[in-house]
């Protein structure tokens, strides 16, 4: 029975460290892509209103 519980707990951390690695993963996949939108903003707003020379 021991050995049977030992098994259930290993396979349910493996379980949660990939659903870690996932979660970890789609965060910065969301950053990035949040990122990269608001670089996209700032060269349209640069684009349209250049700076003003001396």
């Amino acid at each position: 029975m021991f050995i049977f519980l030992e098994t259930e707990v290993k396979q349910r951390i493996y379980a949660l460290q990939q659903e870690s690695e996932k979660q970890r993963y789609l965060q910065k996949k969301k950053e990035t892509i949040s990122t990269k939108q608001s670089l996209q903003r700032v060269k349209s707003i640069k684009k349209s209103k250049p700076l003003l020379s001396n």
